[in-house]
């Protein structure tokens, strides 16, 4: 389902490199918080005014379902051909990158980048 969500930003944005990074940055957003119930319809497209034209919408309904034991961990759309965060191992990654087009020292270089912002954050 992710490769079909990163097909559809690049054929339909208007800077589809821009909205893509953006993609990765969501879908690594999502697993790093734990919401497992990050499913297609929580990403969308906007038509901007201006030279923004289509662009990837802000994320939203966004909540960290692991923090709930009655919450399923399973995810809505699959990363990595896994379907839960404990399954998760470095070579996922390589896989998820696979799926979005993009070199696997690049997301896993941004999801750290994510991850440690997160973590600075929470201080």
């Amino acid at each position: 389902m992710l490769r079909e969500c990163f097909a559809l930003i690049r054929d339909a944005t208007t800077r589809p490199a821009r909205e893509v990074s953006k993609l990765v940055d969501a879908v690594l957003f999502n697993i790093i918080i734990g919401n497992a119930d990050a499913h297609a319809k929580n990403y969308s497209l906007l038509y901007a005014d201006g030279a923004a034209g289509i662009i990837l919408a802000p994320l939203y309904d966004l909540v960290a379902t692991l923090a709930w034991e009655e919450l399923s961990p399973r995810f809505a759309m699959k990363f990595g051909g896994k379907k839960t965060l404990e399954e998760i191992e470095t070579r996922h990654f390589d896989q998820f990158a696979e799926e979005a087009g993009l070199s696997a020292p690049f997301v896993k270089r941004r999801a750290q980048e994510l991850a440690d912002t997160v973590e600075d954050k929470l201080d």
